[in-house]
């Protein structure tokens, strides 16, 4: 279970690092919108608990549930989909990539 359990913070910080990057170049490029900024607060606290605990201080051991940043995540979610269901234009592909790319 210990394996199976660094493979899967491995890749989702790998993930959430890609969406970071992808936000912030809609952001910047695009506009602020509300889609692109809940996305980024979805995705910063746990990047940002990870390094802080890997790199900065270490600690092996955390909270359990650290409500905290459950709590800026689930406001970050919230906050997109407003954003998506106010009808908010996102201007790329599914994947994020610029509509440059399109054919």
């Amino acid at each position: 279970m210990n394996n199976f359990k660094s493979y899967f913070v491995m890749t989702y910080m790998m993930m959430a690092g890609g969406i970071l990057v992808i936000a912030l170049c809609q952001i910047v490029f695009r506009g602020l919108s509300l889609t692109w900024l809940g996305t980024l607060f979805a995705v910063v606290p746990f990047l940002g608990f990870f390094v802080w605990t890997r790199y900065v201080k270490y600690t092996p051991r955390s909270s359990p549930h650290l409500p905290i940043l459950t709590i800026i995540t689930l406001a970050g979610l919230c906050l997109a989909l407003y954003g998506y269901l106010q009808g908010e234009v996102i201007r790329d592909s599914g994947f994020g990539l610029a509509e440059e790319f399109r054919d």
